[in-house]
């Protein structure tokens, strides 16, 4: 599904710009975690910033699983490559194992792992290698299945395990985890025995035990939003929120739907998970509700107290509905705190106690957990679609009230999660195994050997339907750079400033400072420091301002590196006007030259130059 990747490990990347900062941040995390731990979130990027590691995702759990590959001496790139691969095999392996739990079929569960590890939306993703690590969404959900039906402690623990390490894989998914988490213990509570509320708890005090020891790696993002200000804005977060018309397209890089689908494609959003995976899906809810009976209408009617509580839970619904409709008709500054939503959901939530409580006189089942407990549909098939449906409406994020007020009210948590509409991934967990639930459904009563031949029938149009390769790999050099060699070996080299510098050249700038080794201005984040993007816009003006010059010593730049053969023409010649006038006005003196001509990458001095100072500390101190 992904050739001709792995014959390019060392020299191609499906994406040159996001696949440079996150080779960088594989190999730093395993630097530094040898020499200084503790520092972990000190990188030598966007210097002189603090904590620069929290300006994007840290990526230490896949991280870890390239650790062996970086001792034994593995290129950079090479490494990348391998993780991310296996990052993409361990997604297909674990929900295969998910879906073979639940289903019992272990051939039919082969197309859960097919359906998880390569729907289009992986592929829409494959500059980002965290969200190719969905591996521990499926592993932690498995564990805590088995531990609530057999109230197992090792379940217990492999769960809490998988937990924090789906944290270190990902912020996005480790987010996304508590709504997993959240829905199943929930659904499990209301249609479960009584006497699994124990193991309710253990559970829910397994998360929040898994998530303080998380905390090291949690409690940078909380300091650097506070030192500079760092979070999502609510039109940012709208931006990267999913809309339904995001179903209807599978992304340029499908190779059966892509050209079709193109008119719906935006950013982050290809929801498009095939046909065939949803006729499974449709084929398994269908298929086990034909199993069971229907079920009789209730004998009991609900007590008097039971009665009453449901008439009070009935106003206050009615109340929050009218003012849930009031807030929306008034609009302005309303909608803006939020208010209109916070009636929605209270008005939500309203519905569930009083469900839960008791049905209308004229439903069959007396309560919620009645309803859910005598369901002709598996348990389990309706927890799938628990999932599934709460994964479409954080996906939708902001185009949903529930998720704006969770960014309203739920301060830093949500206001650090830039795209959720990769919560997405919560759907493809439920729509896997299903999908599975249904081709085992459909083949059950078939011989061995026929049963074969239809699975791998299954298998096959569902490649034809993914199919994304042959990948457009863009080539790299991985080759040593003169001037990287001479900068490893230069003891007063100090801070490096490399031009042209922003995006997207600061991500080969940031690749490459893992072989030279020196601290570096720039750096590819998903944060920038404030006074790092003063000087990326001085230096986009025409002519750059002289007031560059400052900017780069108060940020403490000692050594300028200008490539003479990188960018534009208009980008070489205005950075070239900045560089004669430079040494015109003694701010810079040559010490290294390397290469020929306009091929030429000159070194220079910056003299004169202040100490990192105010212009380099965070606004506001």
């Amino acid at each position: 599904m992904t050739w001709p990747q792995a014959l390019r490990l060392g020299d191609g990347l499906t994406d040159l710009w996001d696949a440079k900062q996150n080779a960088w941040i594989l190999h730093w995390d395993y630097i530094q975690t040898l020499r200084d731990p503790l520092d972990l979130f000190q990188a030598p990027i966007l210097y002189p910033a603090r904590y620069a590691l929290a300006f994007s995702e840290n990526l230490y759990g896949e991280a870890l699983f390239g650790f062996p590959l970086l001792a034994s001496g593995m290129p950079i790139v090479a490494n990348y490559n391998v993780v991310f691969l296996l990052g993409m095999a361990f997604s297909a392996w674990s929900a295969w194992l998910l879906a073979r739990d639940i289903t019992g079929d272990p051939a039919a569960s082969l197309i859960a792992g097919l359906i998880y590890a390569f729907v289009p939306w992986r592929f829409s993703q494959l500059p980002h290698i965290n969200m190719q690590w969905g591996g521990f969404l499926c592993l932690l959900l498995m564990f805590l299945l088995r531990y609530l039906d057999f109230g197992r402690r090792r379940d217990l623990m492999l769960f809490g395990a998988c937990f924090v390490w789906n944290i270190l894989a990902t912020l996005h998914f480790g987010l996304f985890s508590g709504f997993l988490v959240g829905v199943t213990l929930v659904f499990d509570w209301i249609s479960g025995a009584p006497h699994r509320a124990q193991r309710i708890l253990a559970a829910a005090s397994t998360v929040a035990a898994a998530t303080l020891l998380c905390a090291p790696f949690l409690v940078p993002y909380k300091i650097v939003e506070t030192r500079y200000g760092m979070r999502r804005g609510m039109d940012e977060m709208r931006a990267y929120s999913g809309r339904l018309a995001d179903f209807l397209s599978a992304g340029y890089r499908n190779r059966l739907y892509g050209v079709l689908t193109r008119r719906w494609s935006r950013a982050e959003a290809d929801f498009f998970p095939g046909a065939l995976p949803v006729v499974l899906a449709a084929a398994a809810v269908v298929g086990l509700r034909r199993r069971r009976p229907r079920p009789e209408a209730r004998h009991e009617p609900p007590s008097p107290a039971r009665r009453g509580v449901a008439h009070a839970l009935d106003a206050l619904i009615l109340l929050a509905v009218a003012a849930s409709a009031y807030g929306l008709l008034r609009g302005g500054p309303g909608e803006a705190r939020g208010h209109p939503s916070r009636f929605v959901v209270i008005a939500t939530v309203l519905i569930l106690v009083r469900l839960s409580v008791a049905f209308p006189d004229s439903s069959r089942f007396r309560d919620l957990r009645d309803c859910l407990q005598r369901q002709r549909l598996d348990r389990r098939a309706i927890l799938m679609l628990c999932v599934g449906v709460a994964g479409i409406v954080v996906a939708l994020g902001a185009h949903t009230p529930y998720y704006r007020v969770l960014y309203f009210d739920m301060g830093s948590v949500f206001h650090s999660i830039r795209v959720p509409a990769r919560a997405i991934v919560l759907f493809h967990i439920a729509l896997s195994v299903l999908a599975a639930w249904g081709l085992s459904l459909l083949v059950r009563r078939l011989a061995p050997g026929r049963r074969a031949v239809w699975v791998g029938a299954a298998l096959a149009l569902l490649v034809v339907e993914y199919r994304a390769f042959p990948l457009g790999l863009s080539e790299y050099d991985p080759r040593l750079r003169p001037v990287d060699a001479w900068l490893r070996s230069d003891g007063g080299a100090g801070a490096v400033l490399e031009l042209p510098l922003g995006f997207p050249y600061d991500c080969e700038w940031m690749l490459r400072q893992a072989v030279h080794g020196k601290p570096i201005l720039n750096g590819h984040q998903s944060y920038l420091p404030p006074a790092y993007e003063d000087l990326i816009r001085a230096a986009r003006r025409d002519p750059i301002a002289p007031a560059a010059w400052d900017l780069m010593s108060g940020l403490g730049a000692e050594s300028l590196v200008f490539h003479g053969d990188v960018g534009e023409p208009e980008e070489r010649a205005r950075y070239g006007r900045l560089i004669r006038e430079g040494i015109a006005d003694g701010r810079i003196r040559a010490v290294r030259s390397f290469g020929d001509g306009d091929a030429s990458t000159f070194v220079f001095r910056l003299v004169g130059g202040r100490e990192a100072g105010s212009v380099g500390r965070p606004r506001g101190h």
